[in-house]
């Protein structure tokens, strides 16, 4: 079997800025709101609820610790 690998980010503004996006752009890309992702970002408030947060972890391979705020 074959097995896709996704480069790993230690956080969202390193894939952020690995996309070349801006914050605007990467917060479309998730389906979340600018200021939402912003604060996501800064870590300022969790994504929640976890299926959110694994959504993101997936699309985007930073930690899912990381995105929840644990980590």
């Amino acid at each position: 079997m074959v097995t896709k690998r996704i480069k790993t980010f230690a956080s969202l503004h390193a894939w952020r800025t690995a996309q070349g996006f801006n914050q605007r752009e990467a917060a479309a890309y998730l389906g979340v709101s600018q200021s939402r992702y912003a604060r996501i970002e800064a870590r300022e408030r969790p994504s929640r609820p976890v299926l959110r947060c694994k959504d993101l972890s997936d699309k985007t391979g930073v930690p899912f610790e990381i995105v929840m705020g644990v980590a």
